[in-house]
C-alpha cells in the first residue's frame, strides 16, 4: 500500500509539472468536459479498463447505449480502419504513421467527420472515454477532435508485458508473436511521446487485476479528475470485467525483462513503462524511449517490406485456393444454403401465424374496449340523473322544512292566544275568585 501512496504523489506531481508545461505552450488544460484516451495495443486489457471506467461513471457511446452488446464505439471504429487503409497503413502495422497524410485533400473531411461522430456518440456527455482498436497510431488526429468539441484530453496508459500481450494478439486477430510484439512496441512508443507533456497515468495490467480500484484511485488522483461514482458502486461490474480470462504470471514478467528472444527495444521499453506504472514517471527516461524510436522507426520500415510481402503470397494463395472448388464441395454448399432458406421459411410460417393470432386477439380487445366504452357511457348517463335526482330531493326537503317551520310558528301563535284566553276566562269566573279568597283566609289562620 506504501507504493500505492508514493505513486498516487509522484503522479500529483508529474501531472502538476504537465500542466505547467501545457501552459507554457498556450494549451488549454481546463476545458469544460474530459475524454478518457485508454491507450494500448491490447484490445483485451483495454477493454477490462474501459468497463471499470464506465461503471464508475463514464458516459457510453449512443450506439452503445442503443445496442448493449457492443464493445466500444463501433463508428469510431469503422472511422479509424478506414482512415487508417486511406492513408495506406492497418491497425497491425508498426512503420510510424505517416504525418504527410494531414496535408493530403481528404484530411479535413476526415476530422470533420471525426467531430461529428463525437458529437453524435457522445452529445453534450462531461466525462466520456475512448479506447477503440488504433487509436494510439491516431492520437494526434484524435486529440485534435476532441478539443474541437471542448474535451480535454486524459490519457491512461495501459502497460502490459509484451509476452502475454502478443499472446493476447494471437488469441484475438490471429497475428504471429514476433509481429505482435511489434505492434506492442510501435503502440507503446506512439502512445507516449504523443502524451508526454500532459497529466497522464501508465496503467500496469498486473495491479489492475489484482486491485483494480487502486489502479483508478491513482488514475484520477494523477489526472485530476475525479470519478462520478465512488469505487463501491462499480465492484460487482469490475469483477465481472477483471475474471473473464483475464490472467498474468510472473514467469512471462520476468521473461519480457530479461529473455534474448525479445528485441532489446521491446525489453527495455517495457522495463522503463512498468517501472513508471509501478512508481512513478521519470523525466530521465525521455530520452532513452526517444532513442529507441528514433532506432526503430527507420528499422520497422525496412522489416514491414518482408510483412507485406508474406501477406501479398498469402493472398495470392487464398485466392488461387478459392478458384479450385471442387464440383462436390458447390453442391455440399448449394445444400446448406438451401437448408439455409428452408428454416427460415419455416420462421417466417411461424412468424405469419404469430402475428395472424396477435391481430385476432387486437381485434377482441377492441371489441371489449367498444363495449367497456357504451358501459361506461351508460353509468354515466344513470349517474347523472341521479346527481339531477338527488339535486331535485334536496329541493323537496328544504321546501318541506320551510312550510314546516310556518307551521309550527302558527301553532305557537295559537297556543299564546289559547293561554291569555284561558286567563281571561279565569278573571271572569267569580267562584275562582272565591276560593283565591279562601286560600288567603286559610293561610293567614295557619300563621296564627
Amino acid at each position: 500500500m506504501a507504493g500505492g501512496t508514493h505513486a498516487i504523489k509522484s503522479g500529483k506531481a508529474e501531472s502538476s509539472r504537465a500542466r505547467e508545461a501545457m501552459k507554457s505552450k498556450g494549451v488549454e488544460t481546463k476545458l469544460a468536459r474530459s475524454c478518457v484516451l485508454v491507450l494500448g495495443a491490447d484490445q483485451s486489457a483495454n477493454r477490462a479498463l474501459s468497463g471499470i471506467l464506465e461503471a464508475l461513471g463514464c458516459a457510453l457511446p449512443a450506439s452503445r447505449v442503443e445496442n448493449p452488446g457492443e464493445e466500444g464505439s463501433p463508428k469510431v471504429r469503422e472511422l479509424n480502419a478506414e482512415l487508417l487503409d486511406w492513408a495506406g497503413s492497418s491497425v497491425d502495422d508498426f512503420t510510424p504513421f505517416r504525418e504527410e497524410w494531414k496535408q493530403s485533400p481528404g484530411a479535413k473531411e476526415f476530422r470533420k467527420r471525426a467531430v461529428r461522430i463525437l458529437q453524435e456518440e457522445y452529445g453534450e456527455s462531461a466525462l466520456f472515454l475512448l479506447g477503440e482498436e488504433g487509436l494510439a497510431r491516431l492520437l494526434p488526429f484524435w486529440t485534435e477532435a476532441l478539443q474541437a468539441v471542448g474535451a480535454d484530453v486524459k490519457p491512461i496508459i495501459m502497460v502490459r508485458n509484451p509476452i502475454e500481450a502478443a499472446e493476447a494478439l494471437h488469441a484475438d486477430k490471429g497475428y504471429t508473436e514476433p509481429l505482435s510484439q511489434m505492434i506492442w512496441l510501435r503502440a507503446a512508443l506512439d502512445a507516449e511521446a504523443a502524451t508526454r507533456g500532459r497529466p497522464r497515468y501508465h496503467a500496469s495490467f498486473e495491479r489492475l487485476l489484482q486491485s483494480w480500484e487502486t489502479v483508478v484511485a491513482e488514475a484520477q488522483e494523477t489526472m485530476g479528475l475525479p470519478w462520478p461514482k465512488p469505487v463501491e458502486a462499480a465492484e460487482f461490474q469490475a469483477q465481472k470485467h477483471i475474471a473473464g480470462g483475464l490472467r498474468y504470471t510472473k514467469e512471462a514478467q520476468a521473461r519480457a525483462l530479461t529473455s534474448n528472444l525479445l528485441p532489446a527495444w521491446i525489453r527495455e521499453t517495457y522495463m522503463i513503462l512498468n517501472g513508471w506504472a509501478m512508481s512513478e514517471e521519470m523525466h530521465a527516461h525521455y530520452a532513452k524511449l526517444d532513442a529507441i524510436k528514433a532506432e526503430f522507426d527507420p528499422a520497422s520500415k525496412a522489416f514491414s517490406r518482408l510483412v507485406r510481402a508474406e501477406r501479398h503470397l498469402a493472398l495470392r494463395t487464398a485466392d488461387g485456393a478459392e478458384k479450385v472448388v471442387t464440383l462436390q464441395e458447390l453442391e455440399a454448399e448449394y445444400e446448406r444454403l438451401q437448408g439455409l432458406a428452408a428454416e427460415s421459411d419455416r420462421q417466417i410460417a411461424a412468424l405469419k401465424t404469430t402475428l395472424q393470432e396477435e391481430r385476432r386477439a387486437a381485434t377482441l380487445m377492441k371489441a371489449e374496449l367498444h363495449q367497456l366504452k357504451e358501459s361506461r357511457q351508460d353509468l354515466e348517463a344513470e349517474l347523472r340523473e341521479a346527481k339531477a335526482e338527488s339535486t331535485a330531493s334536496r329541493s323537496r326537503r328544504k321546501e318541506m322544512a320551510r312550510v314546516i317551520d310556518n307551521r309550527n310558528a302558527e301553532l305557537k301563535a295559537r297556543y299564546e292566544e289559547l293561554a291569555s284566553l284561558q286567563k281571561r276566562i279565569l278573571w271572569a269566573d267569580p267562584s275562582w275568585h272565591v276560593r283565591r279568597w279562601f286560600g288567603r283566609v286559610k293561610r293567614r289562620l295557619s300563621t296564627r
